[in-house]
């Protein structure tokens, strides 16, 4: 394992792969912010001031007290658009968009699944703590040992779960998993395992370990 840090010391810590790494990262959370408009749009431009405003009341962590009058300004405007009989007039000084159903999509359908969701996450990891126990006590019963421990370690990841605070965290999403990352990564790899076939040859090293090799 030494001779695996050492080539890795020797192939990644240099001044040019880590400036690479810096130039890279920075790609990524451009490319990361522009895909975030385009699926969360309501975060950007004067949409998405309006979210924000109203993110920043409740954001941080769940309590009755924070939740308690956004629900209820929630309910209120679900009421009043419900009908479909609702006024059009700019107010900027009584809803957050300037409008009654602007504030109805931003609370009913951009930020309420996402505190609900939030909320009621203790009882969903419940249910799949729950449901991973009685599996592991099924196969633990029949002889299935390797089923058995695959659901021990879901019950032990799932218990006692919960999400006790409110944040806003779509784009660490995309900037881990959408396909542009992937490109970066293979790159990096490119460039470390490039870097060390080249050195081996400049150094001599390839012709001992092709002498090795042969013998």
């Amino acid at each position: 394992m030494k001779i695996v840090y050492y080539e890795m010391r020797k192939s990644w810590l240099k001044i040019s792969t880590l400036v690479v790494l810096v130039i890279l990262t920075v790609l990524n959370f451009i490319q990361a912010d522009g895909i975030c408009g385009i699926y969360y749009n309501k975060t950007y431009g004067k949409r998405g001031e309006a979210y924000f405003a109203l993110y920043n009341t409740v954001c941080g962590e769940l309590t009755e007290e924070k939740i308690a009058p956004f629900r209820e300004r929630a309910n209120w405007l679900n009421n009043e658009v419900s009908d479909m009989v609702f006024s059009s007039e700019y107010r900027p000084d009584l809803y957050y968009t300037g409008y009654i159903f602007g504030d109805f999509n931003l609370y009913n359908v951009d930020i309420a699944p996402e505190i609900s969701y939030a909320a009621t996450y203790p009882n969903i990891s419940g249910k799949l703590a729950a449901n991973a126990a009685e599996c592991f006590h099924f196969y633990k019963s029949v002889g299935n040992d390797y089923e058995a421990e695959k659901y021990a370690m879901a019950y032990e990841m799932y218990q006692n779960r919960q999400i006790p605070e409110y944040r806003a965290t779509n784009w660490a999403n995309l900037f881990f998993n959408h396909e542009f990352s992937s490109l970066l990564c293979v790159i990096m790899l490119i460039l470390g395992l490039a870097n060390s076939f080249t050195k081996e040859r400049e150094s001599g090293m390839f012709q001992i370990i092709i002498l090795i090799l042969s013998i």
